[in-house]
């Protein structure tokens, strides 16, 4: 976790989001809760949440292996996977 908060900022966003998978499969693994998932003193994650987080991962790894280490690849072929009609955050 240190490696990748200390180095995020000097990261492609290719070497990123593979380092970001990595921690991901790492604190699983090591039977830490998936932080993809939320989590909160209110929120009890659902069926639902454990599914969206595993298809995030899923995006993810399918833009990394069809980017072939390409870093503008990749940025391009996530940005398409994103959709167009995603809820503005709240203010």
């Amino acid at each position: 976790r240190k490696s990748f908060i200390d180095n995020g900022r000097k990261m492609t966003n290719l070497q990123y989001v593979k380092a970001l998978l990595d921690l991901r499969d790492a604190v699983i693994s090591e039977g830490g809760t998936d932080p993809f998932v939320p989590y909160g003193d209110h929120y009890t994650p659902t069926e639902e949440d454990f599914a969206a987080a595993e298809r995030v991962a899923d995006i993810y790894q399918e833009c990394i292996d069809e980017a072939d280490g390409n870093d503008e690849k990749f940025t391009a072929l996530l940005a398409s996977r994103i959709p167009n009609d995603m809820p503005k955050p709240r203010r």
